[in-house]
């Protein structure tokens, strides 16, 4: 399976990258790892996330809290957006 980053989802890891870095490198460094694990899970098991409407679903990253949105198209799967559990992401 071919893994695509969307253009928000991009904004969205930079975002997280800046706001964690600017408390602790290390811990930036830490999410930035988690969640990339939890998307490499999903490369391997891309239905393991909850469905959401419109064919897209939703697999959380636990240790952080991070929401990871994606599709699943054919052998793509694309990562729509990242988001923080406690973010209004609806």
């Amino acid at each position: 399976m071919k893994l695509r980053i969307s253009g928000p989802a991009r904004q969205d890891l930079a975002r997280i990258e800046g706001w964690l870095a600017a408390i602790d490198g290390d811990l930036s460094g830490e999410a930035q790892d988690a969640i990339a694990d939890r998307i490499e899970e999903l490369l391997q098991n891309p239905g393991i996330g909850s469905p959401l409407n419109g064919g897209a679903r939703k697999v959380i990253e636990r240790r952080f809290s991070y929401i990871i949105f994606y599709r699943v198209d054919a052998d793509i799967l694309t990562i729509l957006r990242i988001r923080h559990a406690r973010e209004d992401w609806r």
